[in-house]
């Protein structure tokens, strides 16, 4: 007896007028049909013909595109585009206002210039804040024959004419302030060039501007003061210094620069802090001490020298600075200064709290004893 078969076969065809399985019309009233699979990108329109299959949403977030990298950028977005790329990358007007300032600013470091630099600066700074231009950056680019205009107004500067009188200087410093590293080695490039140390020693605001520290203690008061003099025709040179303040900047600030050209070469009197890098000079970690070595652009030299340091009644004291190879631009010369000058009521700091000394140099190889100028 053969039992009755339920299910077909694989290869048997179902017959045409056989009912619909419970399953389908269960589904059909009830429930919607199961998604599409991953891997179909798009989904199905259902016709007329269709009217128990519910379509299935979409969401603008989720619409395929043919690049497959999303929806195309709407028009808020773009615009947001436009307005970064313009605030890196100059627009025409922008292009054509920094064109014109640097053609004016050009034409007034030129020598015999007769236009007013102070009209001139302000009416180009007026012009660069219209249109968000920075004028202290295009007053220390490198825009002029691969200098700075600060370079070429110093390098035409008439050494007749004081410092404090010259307009053209005054405005361009005004206008350029703070200066960068780049523009601070330019301008002391062009110094050195001129030897002018009367200049050099009148733009030293803008070159060494005063720490935090020294801000808070000095409060604009007496600025630290040099006064070179160097016989001619002889190589040597010597320095008197004054610096307020000494003992209260050194135990605050830990440093104290001075900068001044002699003999062309431009030099750094540096009162600082001996780190560990210094230990080679024979001084200790934290003792404070004297520095002295010349600027990039300086010619290497020997140097004999010594920091001298008078009392009324006692004994001058007297740190020996001397090298036995030539000085390069990268090297210094330093000795430690002595205690007597670090502590409180010391007798080589006078009443008004400033340190006066001098530095006797001769640029010579060291034999002996230190010859004096």
């Amino acid at each position: 007896m053969v039992p009755d078969r339920k299910d077909p076969l694989p290869d048997e065809p179902t017959p045409s007028d056989a009912p619909p399985s419970y399953e389908d019309v269960a589904g059909a009233s009830t429930t919607a049909p199961r998604a599409p699979p991953r891997d179909v990108k798009y989904a199905p329109t259902p016709g007329p013909s269709s009217p128990h299959r519910q379509s299935i949403p979409s969401s603008s977030s989720s619409r395929p595109t043919l690049s497959g990298f999303g929806n195309a950028p709407s028009s808020s977005f773009a615009g947001t585009l436009t307005s970064g790329f313009s605030s890196w990358w100059p627009s025409g007007p922008s292009r054509e206002v920094k064109s014109t300032v640097a053609a004016l600013i050009r034409d007034l470091v030129r020598p015999a210039s007769n236009a007013s630099p102070a009209a001139v600066l302000d009416s180009c700074a007026d012009a660069c804040r219209s249109y968000s231009i920075p004028l202290s950056s295009l007053l220390q680019e490198n825009s002029i024959e691969s200098h700075t205009p600060l370079y070429w107004a110093i390098v035409n500067h008439q050494a007749s004419l004081p410092p404090n009188e010259d307009a053209l200087l005054n405005a361009l410093f005004s206008h350029a302030r703070p200066l960068g590293s780049t523009a601070c080695a330019d301008v002391r490039h062009a110094c050195l060039i001129t030897s002018d140390q009367v200049l050099f020693h009148h733009l030293q605001p803008f070159l060494n501007p005063p720490s935090a520290a020294d801000d808070m203690i000095l409060a604009g008061g007496q600025p630290d003061t040099i006064v070179l003099t160097a016989a001619p025709g002889e190589s040597a040179f010597a320095v008197d210094v004054q610096i307020p303040l000494f003992q209260k900047r050194m135990h605050m600030g830990r440093r104290i620069p001075l900068e001044f050209i002699a003999r062309g070469r431009l030099w750094l009197l540096e009162f600082c802090t001996a780190t560990y890098d210094d230990m080679g000079h024979r001084v200790r970690r934290g003792q404070w001490c004297a520095k002295l070595r010349i600027a990039p652009h300086s010619a290497p030299t020997y140097v004999d020298s010594q920091l001298v340091v008078e009392a009324q009644g006692m004994q001058p004291v007297s740190m020996r600075m001397k090298s036995y190879m030539e000085l390069m631009p990268s090297q210094s010369i330093m000795a430690a200064i002595d205690e007597a000058l670090q502590h409180e009521g010391s007798p080589y700091i006078r009443a008004d709290d400033v340190l006066r000394a001098r530095l006797e140099a001769r640029l010579a190889k060291p034999e002996g004893e230190c010859i004096i100028c």
